[in-house]
């Protein structure tokens, strides 16, 4: 906007001059342009922009296992809780531990590729579209109805794109899962991006291996 322009017609035929006169910014000297020309020069640019882009999306489509791009992580705690504390009074802060993990349906180990991918997107109540990147290292895995391994993220999270992570799979027959619940870990919990369920039982109740939970919880 400021960079002197001239607008007009000639005086005869309906053929219009829209001249961006010679100027000099950033120490750079740009010509006289015709305005009709740059922005056909701009339009071909785009053009052959968006043929790259989607070629680029149709070669991703046809290499990537969309199966095992995840697009929501769900979080396991428990939470024990004193007999005179109401249900209400409980907060994610007092669990024994908290995990994330990825859900995954295939139940032959053999078949379960060696990297997934990650982001968060949702679709909200009016349509749009709400994206961001999870910055978990690492992930549990369940397969069937135990967390048998992990994923580990291979690249680190860019605070400038939005894009799927990569994680690399490990089976470990539920030893990082064990050794979790052994530290009291917890994990990260984005609380309206992840499927969430806490069991939340009384404190003189074993917890792990005999439980008897007050509430199973999953919220959403």
């Amino acid at each position: 906007m400021d960079i002197p322009t001239s607008i007009g017609f000639q005086l005869f035929g309906d053929e219009s001059v829209a001249l961006i006169k010679e100027f000099s910014k950033n120490n750079v000297k740009f010509s006289d342009v015709k305005i009709n020309e740059k922005c056909n020069e701009i339009c071909v640019f785009i053009s052959d922009c968006i043929d790259d882009i989607c070629a680029a999306i149709l070669k991703d489509l046809s290499t990537v296992n969309h199966e095992y791009r995840f697009n929501c992580v769900n979080v396991y705690g428990q939470i024990p809780k004193a007999r005179d504390v109401k249900i209400e009074q409980i907060k994610y802060e007092d669990a024994d531990f908290i995990v994330a993990y990825l859900e995954i349906t295939e139940t032959d180990l053999s078949k379960i590729p060696n990297q997934i991918e990650l982001i968060f997107a949702s679709v909200r109540d009016d349509d749009s579209i709400e994206v961001f990147n999870y910055d978990y290292d690492i992930l549990l895995l369940k397969i069937g109805d135990r967390y048998l391994g992990y994923a580990e993220a291979i690249e680190p999270v860019d605070q400038d794109f939005l894009s799927y992570r990569k994680y690399q799979v490990h089976l470990d027959n539920q030893r990082t899962f064990h050794d979790m619940i052994i530290k009291k870990t917890k994990m990260k919990l984005y609380p309206f991006a992840s499927n969430q369920q806490f069991v939340i039982y009384e404190k003189d109740e074993p917890s792990m291996t005999n439980e008897k939970p007050l509430v199973d919880e999953t919220h959403e």
